[in-house]
Parts: structure tokens; sequence; C-alpha cells
């Protein structure tokens, strides 16, 4: 019947839960489907944790007694398609994370999204690294059922993180009080150009790319491509010389972090050489919003410095 105005609360509306962090929206995921055994869910084998941090993807899970196994991951942590269909075949899976590291991804996710739906299970995507919410160009965090964003990895934020229902089907209860964000970060969130920043990011990326591309020493992971939301620039550092560039670029001024540096033990207790491999070479630069083409330039000709020292 035709309305005079506006009235059904559903249409064009998509459903954001704000809670206190990536984690705690995958706790909440967690929670809510009670996966037991002699069911699991299916967790990739690239998972860091730290002292001081602990692990956003794998705490979640041992607090609530999930039981779970790993799937493959290619060597630039792009699914590995024809495997998982062979443990889905299995019937036992109920949930699947995947992550977008580093705010790529290099998987079909198209694929991936009709292999969960064949064998029903969950698909949960973990946009930690890749908070493209409302970018048009990109299908990172929409092809799963439910997506977990990280709101002070992107932006100024003490902390935060969004819980975003893609699948009407699945009504999930809002978390619990104390799990939600504060109104008023909800509110300094709001005020952000997402669109921007990523804009700004994807420059840097392309900028920082066109100055390291060749450069003995170091293989950038990813090319650029459409759909892309990056939250770094990932380099796997050869022989063996990750620790000692990344001190050297710390002596020289350059802020450099190494993701998932330390793996969880339970990963590493199965083999997985290729991802230990990932692990213990990878280096993240630097490209957020706040980052110019003159830092950028900088911290390029510091690795390359750093790099001609280290490999004379």
């Amino acid at each position: 019947m035709l309305s005079k105005s506006q009235e059904s609360p559903e249409n064009c509306y998509t459903q954001l839960k704000f809670t206190q962090s990536a984690r705690s929206a995958w706790k909440h995921i967690l929670h809510h489907f009670n996966v037991k055994s002699p069911n699991k869910i299916l967790l990739p084998p690239y998972i860091g944790i730290t002292d001081r941090e602990g692990s956003g993807i794998f705490d979640p899970v041992r607090e609530t007694q999930t039981p779970f196994d790993f799937y493959r991951l290619d060597d630039r942590l792009g699914v590995d398609l024809f495997h998982l269909e062979k443990m889905l075949a299995e019937g036992q899976y109920k949930v699947l994370l995947m992550a977008h590291y580093f705010g790529f991804c290099r998987t079909d996710l198209g694929k991936l999204r009709s292999l969960c739906y064949q064998y029903g299970v969950i698909l949960v995507e973990d946009c930690a690294h890749a908070l493209g919410l409302h970018l048009q160009k990109t299908n990172l965090g929409t092809v799963g059922d439910f997506t977990v964003y990280s709101l002070h990895k992107f932006l100024p934020l003490a902390k935060g993180g969004i819980l975003r229902v893609n699948n009407p089907n699945f009504g999930i209860a809002a978390p619990d009080p104390l799990d939600r964000l504060e109104s008023d970060l909800v509110q300094q969130f709001s005020g952000y150009d997402l669109q921007k920043i990523i804009e700004r990011r994807l420059g840097n990326f392309k900028f920082l790319y066109g100055l390291l591309a060749g450069q003995d020493g170091i293989e950038i992971m990813y090319d650029l491509m459409e759909g892309d939301v990056p939250h770094d620039f990932p380099i796997l550092v050869k022989n063996g010389l990750r620790e000692k560039l990344y001190f050297l670029l710390m002596d020289m001024g350059i802020p450099t972090t190494a993701l998932y540096y330390r793996l969880i033990d339970d990963i590493k207790s199965q083999g997985f050489e290729g991802m230990q491999e990932i692990s213990k070479n990878i280096l993240n630069l630097p490209l957020h919003q706040d980052v110019d083409k003159a830092d950028l330039e900088l911290m390029a000709e510091k690795i390359k410095l750093a790099l001609n020292k280290l490999n004379p």
C-alpha cells in the first residue's frame, strides 16, 4: 500500500553494531552460534600473538572453548579453495573466519561464498585491516554473513570495533552493554571521511611502490588491485634480515611493524611452514593518512641505505 512517507526501518539499512573492539565483535559471534564438539569452526593458519595484546582472533576462540581446525592459505595469504572444499565436505564445520590481511584479498570471494552456502557454513570476514565500510569499489566485508572491523587500526581512536550483519536471515542480539562502544566514540567515528582516508592510503601505496619496486633485498607482497583497502605496505625481507632491518630502521627514526611476527603455538605445532616463513620475514611499512610523499621518500631512502649496510 502506498504510504505518505517512509516507514520501513529495514529498507536500505545495514546492521552495524558498535563494540569495544574487533575481537569483542568476533567473540559475540562465537557466543551466538555456540559451536560445540563434534562440530568445529575453521580458522586461517596465520594468526599472530603478542605478550602485550594477546591474539584478537584466537583469544575469543579459546575463551569460548570453541573447537577449531585450520584451513590452508597460499603464499599471498589467499584461501586454498580446492583443499577447503575437501574439508567442508566432511560436514562438521559450522563457521569459517577469513581475514583480509593488511587490507588485501587474493581469494575468489564469489567461490568462497558459494562453497560456504553449499555446505551450510557461516562465513565471517575479518576486516580489521580493511575498513572499507562504505566504498563502492570493494567487496571486502560484503560477502560474509558477518563482518568485523577494527576502528583504531585505521583511525586515531583508542578503541572500537564494528560487527556488521550482512545476511538478514541471521538475527543476532546487540552486544552486552559493557561490550558496546561508548556513544562519544561512535559520534567521533561518524565524522571521519572513510572514502578520503582510503584514497589517501591508496595513493601512498602507489607512490611507495614506485620508490621500492625492484629493490634488492626485499619483495613487495602485493601489486595493488581494484578493491584493495590497504592498511599498510607489507614487504618480505630476504636473507633472514628482517629483525636487523627492523632495528636499523628504528635507529634511523623510521617506524615499522612486523605484523604476526609470532604465530600462535597451535599453528606452529601443526607445521604450516609457509606461514611460518612469512611470519619470519614480514615487515609492514606505514602509509596511513597522516603520511605524505616527503615521509615516504625519506622512508624509501632509509630502507635502501639500511639494506646496503646489511647486504654489502
